[in-house]
């Protein structure tokens, strides 16, 4: 009997628990042990799918060890019907936290199509729901994402992130994303080319699409940047920005934060005169 009433039997349970509980975590990824010096090692479709059951146990840190392919037509591939990584709205953990460090590697060929307008866990789409939203400043450096194709009802979607609270850095995508052009419901719609609705920071990133589109707030990086936003170092060039009913910017389409250095290029067109639209904002 240990001093503190437990006994050796229950002792030796609870270490063996422990150490099956970090084997079983260990087994989802290719090593790594999610801190920020041993991040999780993500070198696998399976491994990028298996991130959200990383939450909870602390902020953790990932690293992509190779590109990924998510084309839908390989072996195991599918078309996803919700953000892959943090796409629960309404779950606490599901903010994703911690970092994500691309290494410089790719993912390819994401295909996401949200159907249903009363999926609450959809209404921010893309490789990540949400990015941040804790105390903390959540991180996705590093981190390339080509030839994307996002289509979504409401709510934000950005090929990146439905929505950035943290800081993005370094971060490159192309594709293209586009949002429902009927009646959306009291989610409203913000659609951007890396990212729908920025509270954060975004730094030296790149959005290069054949067309961004929707009904409501529509940009070719970010469709809004808040009052605590910062867009810096940032570039957007796609063949078309479109809002059917709404404001679209070349960058940015509603900008109430701060932009810096940054430049857009492309085709902007807002159907409704009633609404704004600009090269840049």
């Amino acid at each position: 009997m240990c001093k503190n009433g437990i006994s050796l039997r229950q002792m030796v349970t609870i270490i063996a628990s422990f150490w099956s509980c970090l084997g079983v975590q260990a087994a989802q990824f290719a090593g790594g042990t999610g801190t920020p010096e041993d991040p999780y090692r993500i070198a696998t479709a399976e491994h990028l799918r298996s991130i959200d059951a990383a939450f909870g146990q602390g902020d953790p840190h990932f690293v992509l060890v190779n590109d990924i392919d998510l084309d839908p037509h390989l072996p195991g591939g599918r078309v996803f019907e919700q953000a892959v990584i943090a796409a629960d709205a309404y779950s606490r953990l599901s903010f994703f936290e911690g970092s994500f460090d691309g290494g410089g590697h790719t993912i390819r060929n994401l295909v996401i199509r949200v159907s249903s307008p009363s999926d609450r866990s959809a209404t921010a789409a893309g490789l990540f729901a949400h990015i941040g939203g804790g105390v903390g400043w959540a991180v996705v450096k590093n981190l390339r994402v080509e030839v994307a194709d996002v289509e979504t009802l409401d709510g934000r979607g950005g090929i990146l992130a439905g929505e950035n609270y943290g800081r993005v850095v370094n971060c490159e995508v192309s594709g293209r994303i586009s949002g429902s052009f009927e009646t959306v419901t009291a989610f409203g719609q913000e659609m951007g080319g890396l990212v729908g609705r920025n509270v954060g920071e975004i730094i030296d990133c790149r959005a290069d699409t054949d067309f961004v589109r929707g009904r409501q707030i529509v940009g070719g990086l970010a469709a809004s940047n808040s009052s605590r936003g910062i867009v810096k170092g940032c570039c957007a060039l796609s063949d078309r920005v479109y809002a059917s009913k709404g404001d679209a910017g070349g960058l940015v389409a509603i900008n109430d934060g701060i932009i810096v250095s940054s430049c857009a290029m492309g085709e902007i067109l807002a159907e409704d005169s009633s609404y704004v639209y600009g090269g840049l904002v």
